[in-house]
Order: structure tokens, then sequence, then C-alpha cells
């Protein structure tokens, strides 16, 4: 039987943290809305997102951006741009942005095909608003192929269900 050896585990999952927080981006929104007495009002949100390709294209949830009139960006390094909506897939909660920079470090993506129920994952991101670099959590991977109706009109399909802790998009408004 082999020994797991908890240091060097830990060790190993510090470095992929460490290289994947490179590709990890803030992102900040503002939709516009009204309050009881018709006042136009922002309202202010915030999420996560990762980069894939250096030339500035970056996915993020659907949730995230969706209705937004500005996206803000925020790189690791603390640069801000406007992103732009590419895409956006609201049965699976996916947007494609994109942002004008060409020198990014992007993410190694892996092949959600080959993922099974109860290996370990973590989540990475900017929850809750929180920019002093990514926040990181651990679970297993609870189901896969799962859908899940989220609305009448909304069914979020083939997703890969985990019990790794994940905060809801913060919106305040102003």
């Amino acid at each position: 039987m082999k020994v797991l050896d908890l240091k060097a585990f830990s060790n190993r999952i510090s470095e992929i943290v460490e290289q994947v927080s490179k590709s990890v981006v803030a992102i900040f929104t503002v939709k516009y809305g009204y309050d009881a007495f018709l006042n136009p009002i922002a309202v202010r949100g915030a999420g996560s997102g990762f980069i894939i390709s250096p030339e500035g294209l970056i996915i993020t949830n659907n949730h995230v951006i969706a209705g937004s009139s500005q996206i803000i960006v925020v790189t690791p390094e603390g640069r801000k741009y406007n992103g732009v909506v590419l895409a956006r897939a609201p049965w699976k909660d996916l947007a494609l942005i994109k942002i004008p920079e060409t020198n990014l470090q992007p993410i190694k993506l892996g092949d959600p095909d080959k993922v099974k129920v109860g290996e370990i994952v973590f989540a990475i991101g900017n929850p809750l608003g929180l920019w002093s670099g990514p926040t990181i959590t651990m679970g297993v991977v609870s189901a896969t192929n799962r859908t899940i109706k989220v609305t009448e009109e909304l069914v979020l399909e083939d997703l890969i269900q985990t019990d790794a802790a994940i905060n809801q998009e913060i919106v305040e408004d102003h």
C-alpha cells in the first residue's frame, strides 16, 4: 500500500493554486434599474472569471454579467479593463468576455468528460467582491451531467456538481 504524504500533497496544492491564481480575474458589473419611486439606480455586482487566452478572452458565469451595462475586469496584477460580452450560454451559465489586453496568463483547461464522482476539486475565485487575491475552497465532485431547473425559462444542463463552497454573486443598490 502506498503511503500518502500529506505535507507533499499540501505543497502540491499550494503550487497549483499559485499557478492558477495568475489566470483568475475579478469582475465588477453595473446594471441599471429603478427604485420604488421609479428613480434610476445603479445596481453593482461582483464575480469571478478566468483567462483562457493571452489575447484577453475570459470565461465567467452568465449570471454575473447578464443585463450589465458596464463590465470591469481586474487582472491578478490589479489592471482594470472594460469587458465586452462576445457570447453567452445561459443554459450552461457561461459567458465569454473580451478585454483589450494581449499579454495574459491563460489557465490550462481540463477535459470535463474525464471528471469522476468522488474526485477532489478546488474552486478558486474572488467571492463577495473581495479583491486582495483569489480565495480557494476544496470539495469533491458530487455528480456529473447534472441538470438543474432554475426557473421556468432557465434549465442548466450538463453540469458538474461539487460540494466546494461557492459564494453567490454580490449585488448592491446605489
